[in-house]
C-alpha cells in the first residue's frame, strides 16, 4: 500500500483536534540528511519519508508523548524520555494514529520550555516546527491485522435482543483470526449456538491489558470450514457520540500497536535460506 502526502488543511486540523484532547503520538529522533534533489522536510527528503512509511520503520527507538498544542507556528509535545529527541535542532519523526490512518511527519525541535496545564501546573515540554508535509501511511479505512502468534485469548459473543443481553442464552466462544476498526474475523467450533440471533455483545482482551474491550456487534457472515468449524464475520456497531469516538480511537490504537508487534516478530524471525 503506497503512502501519499496528505493535504495540509487536513493534517493541520488533525493535529489541532489531537492537541485539544491531549492525544498520544509517537516520536523518534532521526539522523540528519543533507538536502538533495526534490522536496525536503527540514533537510530530509520526502521520498525517504514515504519509503520509511511504506516499510513501517521500526528503528530508531521511539516513545509516546502527549500532544499539548498545535498552532500555525508550532507543535508542543510533552518532553519525551528519549534524551536524543530533546536537543534543540534535533530532527524527529512523528507518528499519529487518527481515524483509521497512520500519519507520519518529520520536523525539527525548536526548544524546550515549561508548558502551563489547565490545573495551573507546569509541564516540561518541547516546541517543534510545524511539519512541512504529512504522509498517510495507511489509507485503507478498515485495515485488517492478522493476530496469529500475538497471544489473543478467546473472543466471547453474548447474544442480545432489542439491545439487551440474553442471560439464558449460551455465549459463543471463538478464536480471533484478524481485527480491524470495522470488525473481527473469527473461527467458531459450531454456529449452532448462533440460533436466530444477529446482534451480540463482543468481549476480548488485548494481550498485556487487564480489562477486556466490550463492543456491540452483529454477525454479517458465516461460512463452513473444514474440520466442522465455521468462519464468523463480525461488524462492530459503534455510535458517533463521544463514547463511540473513544471506542473508535481505542480500536485504531490497538491496530497500530498490533502492527508494531508484528514488525518486531518479523525482525526476530530467522530467515530460512537454501544452501
Amino acid at each position: 500500500m503506497e503512502a501519499t502526502c496528505v493535504p495540509a488543511t487536513m493534517w493541520r486540523e488533525m493535529f489541532k483536534q489531537m492537541a485539544s484532547r491531549n492525544e498520544v503520538i509517537e516520536i523518534a529522533p532521526i539522523a540528519h540528511q543533507n538536502r538533495g534533489q526534490g522536496t525536503t522536510l527540514h533537510g530530509v527528503q520526502i521520498q525517504d519519508t514515504i519509503k520509511g512509511a511504506n516499510e513501517a520503520i521500526s528503528s530508531p527507538p521511539s516513545t509516546t508523548v502527549r500532544l499539548l498544542e498545535a498552532s500555525e507556528k508550532r507543535l508542543v509535545i510533552q518532553e519525551p524520555t528519549l534524551p536524543a529527541a530533546c536537543r534543540d535542532g534535533t530532527h524527529v519523526q512523528l507518528t499519529a494514529c487518527w481515524k483509521g490512518s497512520r500519519w507520519v511527519a518529520r520536523t525539527t525541535v525548536q526548544r524546550s520550555l515549561e508548558f502551563p496545564l489547565q490545573n495551573q501546573r507546569m509541564m516540561r515540554a518541547l516546541a517543534l516546527d510545524v511539519p512541512a508535509e504529512c504522509i498517510d501511511a495507511q489509507r485503507r479505512e478498515f485495515f485488517r491485522v492478522n493476530v496469529h502468534g500475538l497471544g489473543f485469548e478467546s473472543v466471547i459473543l453474548y447474544p442480545k435482543r432489542d439491545g439487551t443481553r440474553m442471560p439464558d442464552e449460551m455465549p459463543l466462544p471463538c478464536v480471533m483470526l484478524n481485527i480491524s476498526a470495522g470488525g473481527l474475523g473469527l473461527v467458531a467450533a459450531t454456529t449452532e449456538a448462533l440460533g436466530s440471533f444477529r446482534d451480540y455483545e463482543c468481549q476480548f482482551k488485548v494481550p498485556g491489558d487487564a480489562q477486556p474491550f466490550v463492543f456491540d456487534c452483529e454477525i454479517v457472515n458465516t461460512t463452513q470450514r473444514e474440520g466442522n468449524t465455521s468462519f464468523v464475520g463480525v461488524r462492530f456497531i459503534i455510535g458517533d457520540d463521544a463514547a463511540g469516538c473513544r471506542l473508535k480511537d481505542q480500536l485504531h490504537k490497538i491496530i497500530v500497536e498490533l502492527q508494531r508487534r508484528q514488525r518486531q516478530m518479523s525482525q526476530l524471525r530467522p530467515c530460512n535460506r537454501n544452501t
